[in-house]
């Protein structure tokens, strides 16, 4: 966690929320080891040492998580089964099925063409 440069989470400080567009705050849970959001109604646990905000959410297919950097919530994604910030090595692993697919496409096509003037080539030498 210390090359995210992440931060423990203090449960006893009041934090933006990191999902809310309503400008929500993170405020303890009484009683409990979690964070709620004071106007979406987000309920959110720590992990990894207190370093991880994750949200407990149904709705979603994967974990929503966030690491706090001091001064704002940086998203953190599940690639692959690791959670990880999203930098440059990150998104090329995200995109890579779609730029699979792009490459797949472009092979077609380029095949396609190539039939289309070998196939005019050849009617043209009859």
């Amino acid at each position: 966690m210390g090359k995210w440069s992440a931060q423990k989470i203090d449960l006893n400080r009041v934090y933006p929320c990191p999902c809310c567009r309503r400008g929500g705050r993170l405020q303890q849970i009484t009683l409990t080891d979690a964070l709620g959001c004071d106007r979406c109604q987000q309920i959110f646990v720590l992990k990894e040492s207190d370093q991880i905000l994750e949200q407990l959410s149904s709705t979603y297919p994967a974990q929503r998580a966030w690491f706090w950097d001091g001064q704002t919530w940086q998203r953190l994604y599940q690639i692959w089964g690791r959670i990880t910030p999203l930098n440059g090595f990150s998104l090329l692993l995200v995109r890579l099925p779609l730029l699979f697919i792009l490459f797949l496409l472009v092979i077609v096509l380029l095949a396609i063409f190539g039939f289309i003037q070998l196939l005019a080539t050849w009617l043209n030498g009859r």
